[in-house]
């Protein structure tokens, strides 16, 4: 098990009634798997008081039943479920006013980074809450003691830097999720229409640049913005995006190799035979030499002063005679 520390929350747009809590509550501590309904319609007459919203749903997904560790024999498969995880990991909190981790603590939540807990808080946001009239906002930061938000809902749509990697994939305890994901891309992809959003949740780490409407990387504006202002290890796969034109202008190439030097190689045809940009570059931070190992530069006498004046140690991608 992966504890992940989560700080922030998700707030609804009103108080989730004070009944549907103390249900949820309980929902909360039975082990979401697939499970007959007809053994479950059996085995307790007073099913629908045991179910979230008066009915069982697929296989049971909103039965309230055994507690966590408990099994009984309405289980078909002990090992998959809707909700993404075995135990929901995100709890409405006393008042009805936020959903927050699971565990929680003075300095914060934990949540089990081994389970799908993106998978569940879209399931959650969409599949239970959104049917009930309640909306869902809010940022919250991840991965151990990252300050920065990486995890965002806008109007109960998910958005999270990462999830390409791992969507549907947390350990074993998975169904299909992609229908859920596409349609909670399909939301995304609209929200994400607005540049204002796009660029808050791109700085926030809540989206990967991937999940960006290409026109951005045709906006001269946006991407300088971007450049200045995100870390630029975070631009290694992703830049070849922006249009061609964009690799030619020396305001945005600049920018680029300051926010990470490895961005030289993708200079355009003018900028990459320019030799007042390419010390220019090197003034910035001579680490573009790696970039540039292969170019005509590695032979040009006055760029290895230059080097040499800022950092020795890059003077060994050159080739002087």
């Amino acid at each position: 098990m992966s504890l992940i520390l989560v700080k922030g929350s998700f707030r609804f747009d009103k108080p989730v009634d004070p009944e549907f809590i103390a249900r949820y509550g309980r929902y909360a501590e039975t082990k979401h798997c697939l499970r007959d309904n007809e053994r479950i319609m059996r085995e307790y007459p007073d099913w629908k008081d045991r179910t979230l919203f008066g009915t069982l749903g697929r296989d049971g997904e909103f039965f309230i039943g055994p507690t966590a560790g408990e099994e009984d024999d309405t289980v078909i498969d002990a090992f998959h479920g809707h909700a993404g995880s075995p135990h929901t990991q995100w709890r409405i909190n006393a008042d009805g006013t936020e959903l927050i981790p699971g565990q929680t603590f003075p300095w914060g939540g934990m949540i089990d980074g081994g389970q799908g807990y993106i998978d569940e808080l879209i399931y959650l946001a969409q599949e239970v809450f959104e049917p009930l009239g309640y909306t869902l906002n809010g940022e919250c930061s991840c991965d151990e003691l990252d300050a920065k938000p990486n995890i965002a809902i806008i109007d109960n749509t998910a958005f999270f830097g990462y999830s390409n990697h791992n969507r549907g994939t947390f350990g074993t305890f998975t169904v299909d999720f992609l229908p859920l994901w596409k349609n909670n891309d399909k939301r995304a992809a609209e929200i994400l229409k607005d540049r204002d959003v796009a660029f808050r949740l791109l700085q926030a780490n809540c989206v990967g640049f991937y999940g960006l409407d290409s026109k951005f990387w045709k906006d001269r504006e946006f991407v300088l913005q971007a450049l200045k202002n995100l870390k630029g290890d975070r631009f290694a796969d992703s830049f070849i995006r922006i249009d061609a034109s964009l690799q030619d202008d020396e305001e945005v190439m600049l920018a680029a190799i300051e926010a990470s030097p490895k961005l030289i190689k993708y200079l355009g045809p003018n900028l990459s035979k320019d030799k007042g940009f390419i010390a220019k570059a090197i003034g910035i931070n001579p680490a573009v030499m790696v970039g540039l190992k292969d170019s005509e530069w590695i032979r040009d006498a006055d760029l290895y002063e230059l080097v040499k004046k800022r950092n020795k140690r890059y003077l060994k991608y050159f080739r002087i005679d």
